[in-house]
């Protein structure tokens, strides 16, 4: 990477590939890609020269390198764990803030698959950043994949992730999902896998366990995690609608996307967990990795995360 007097004394993260299979150097790239292009204060810098790969003498292998920026701060994991449970005007602001940054990857044909808090990260300045866009997929309009017929890796984060990327056809509106459950573990204090599924309408029970949030706010917040995925916010541009209204209205009445289909899993291996990949930081990094937990090899193989 070109030093110059303009990142003087800036701190810098490298993330370093671990594996020199094809497909992961190839998502690998991919990712220094993205977060080249997108410009956003709530998405890690990369510089466009922060991609590169050395050879090193004792070893055969290429290690393949991206350097971005350093985020200061804790992750909303951390976060919770010190500070406790959110307030309601504390999630209406943070939801803004990502929502924001997930318009902003969506808008450019993009979704991040794998949205909870310990891939949130806190500035110092109030600012939420969201990290590891190893997972983010871009939107195609084909047909979904089959469990049974494609050899791939899926992401899926347990009590996260929409029930349509658990089968393999996540669409964006599964970002909308895992932001709402985000949300109840950032109100309530626990785990979205914590709570019973009432069977009337299979979302989780987590209302009792913040008492001082509005009905308006829950309700909205349960439209976000509304099992089928055409029943949840057509866009971000609805999200921000409401949000700019400070109207919040029940799942059902978000706007329904007809046209909306689910995106074909990449039939090639997913960017590996971090487990897979390790961090050094130039001066000093506290960003976190997200303690992933990788499924055996199999066909199709699974990342639980």
């Amino acid at each position: 990477m070109i030093i110059s007097p303009e990142n003087w004394g800036t701190r810098k993260v490298i993330k370093i590939l671990q594996y020199n299979h094809p497909d992961w150097i190839r998502l690998f790239k991919r990712e220094a890609r993205i977060l080249m292009w997108l410009r956003h204060p709530g998405i890690p810098k990369v510089e466009p020269d922060g991609y590169f790969s050395l050879a090193p003498k004792s070893s055969f292998m290429s290690l393949h390198c991206l350097v971005m920026e350093h985020i200061p701060g804790q992750n909303l994991q951390q976060w919770l764990t010190e500070n406790g449970r959110i307030s309601e005007a504390t999630a209406i602001e943070w939801l803004h803030q990502l929502v924001e940054i997930i318009d902003k990857v969506h808008q450019n044909g993009l979704f991040h698959r794998d949205i909870k808090p310990s891939n949130i990260m806190l500035r110092p300045n109030g600012q939420l950043v969201l990290i590891d866009f190893g997972t983010v997929k871009e939107v195609t309009p084909t047909q979904p994949d089959t469990l049974e017929s494609q050899d791939m890796t899926r992401v899926i984060s347990e009590g996260y992730s929409a029930p349509e990327q658990i089968e393999g056809s996540a669409t964006p509106q599964s970002d909308f999902f895992a932001l709402g459950r985000t949300l109840v573990h950032l109100l309530t204090g626990r785990h979205p896998i914590e709570f019973e599924t009432l069977p009337e309408n299979q979302l989780i029970s987590w209302r009792d366990y913040a008492p001082l949030i509005s009905q308006n706010l829950a309700n909205f917040i349960d439209g976000l995690m509304t099992p089928l995925s055409e029943h949840r916010p057509e866009n971000t541009q609805t999200i921000l609608a409401c949000l700019e209204k400070q109207q919040f209205s029940s799942g059902a009445e978000f706007p329904v996307n007809p046209t909306t289909h689910p995106a074909t899993e990449p039939e090639t291996p997913e960017m590996p967990s971090s487990e897979d990949v390790f961090y050094i930081p130039f001066e000093e990094s506290n960003q976190q990795d997200s303690h992933e937990r990788k499924g055996k090899n199999s066909k199709p193989s699974i990342m639980f995360i």
